[in-house]
């Protein structure tokens, strides 16, 4: 995982790539409205996979007006988007804009549901709240 959203799974004993993704969208240039310290803002916090359905799950910040935040879930063998996947976070929660949130947490698993934390920016900015997201798989 990078900000750049670039996705990689890596061969433990080896190193080698195993598949890779750079298609996630383009990172957000800079966190808006709050300029951070992290330019560009892609895939921030620490992703979670789930062995019994093959699936890896992660949060990205995509570029557009506004930028958005998707919750992804890919296969962990192939990693294909699985159905239904992502999420935009703000079509699906109401109330939540991702232009002032940001999601520097690792992302938890409980009983079919993924757990995403979100925060304020640098300097918490705006009219921020804090945020956790549930979304059943």
């Amino acid at each position: 995982m990078t900000e750049s959203n670039n996705v990689y799974a890596v061969h433990a004993d080896t190193g080698s790539v195993i598949w890779s993704r750079t298609d996630i969208g383009t990172p957000a240039p800079q966190g808006s409205p709050c300029p951070g310290n992290i330019i560009p803002v892609g895939i921030t916090g620490t992703p979670v996979v789930d062995l019994a359905s093959r699936s890896l799950f992660f949060d990205a910040l995509v570029s557009g007006n506004p930028n958005k935040h998707f919750i992804y879930s890919l296969n962990v063998d192939t990693g294909s988007t699985n159905a239904n996947w992502p999420v935009n976070v703000d079509n699906a929660v109401p109330g939540f804009t991702s232009g002032i949130q940001e999601e520097p947490c690792a992302l938890a698993l409980v009983n079919g549901i993924v757990y995403v934390a979100y925060s304020g920016w640098v300097g918490d900015c705006g009219p921020y709240h804090g945020w956790v997201v549930g979304v059943g798989y």
